[in-house]
């Protein structure tokens, strides 16, 4: 019987030992249990800005990396909305990946698609003439992961021919 007591007390040492003890060493930071403080270099995240190209109908996103290794976009998707009707008027997508070089800047072109409804609403509530846009629900794959975001980004006056 007494074996049977010092052979739990052993099994439970063994299994709440190194738990207790991290518990005790990050008592004072137990958000460094889960995560390890060396992530430093994540505080910077890559620049983006949006520049329309109305000859071509595409949309420039000037992307800088600042990191010491490369970054590879692998896709994007992000529908365009008329931001004052809030009418999706077109999308953008591209599933061609581009390789951002350590610590550079690089231009990705994306083709602008115009919606049936987009065309109707450019005609009919814009005269034609041009559509206050903002980019919404953007999704971007980067080396694997899946960012989503749903905070609209504006991309100004656009034109469509």
């Amino acid at each position: 019987m007494n074996i049977k007591w010092i052979l739990l007390a052993i099994s439970l040492a063994i299994s709440f030992g190194p738990i207790c003890a991290a518990l005790v060493v990050h008592q004072s930071n137990l958000t460094a249990l889960v995560m390890p403080e060396n992530l430093g270099f994540l505080s910077e995240t890559p620049k983006v800005s949006v520049e329309y190209q109305a000859a071509t109908q595409t949309l420039n996103l000037r992307v800088s990396n600042p990191y010491d290794t490369a970054l590879i976009f692998e896709s994007m998707e992000a529908k365009i909305f008329c931001s004052t009707h809030n009418v999706e008027v077109g999308q953008i997508s591209t599933q061609n990946p581009t390789t951002i070089k350590a610590n550079s800047n690089a231009i990705i072109g994306l083709p602008i698609t115009l919606t049936s409804d987009g065309q109707t609403h450019f005609i009919t509530a814009h005269s034609g003439t041009s559509v206050n846009a903002e980019l919404r629900d953007l999704e971007l794959t980067v080396q694997g992961i899946k960012l989503t975001s749903s905070q609209p980004m504006s991309i100004g006056a656009i034109t469509f021919p």
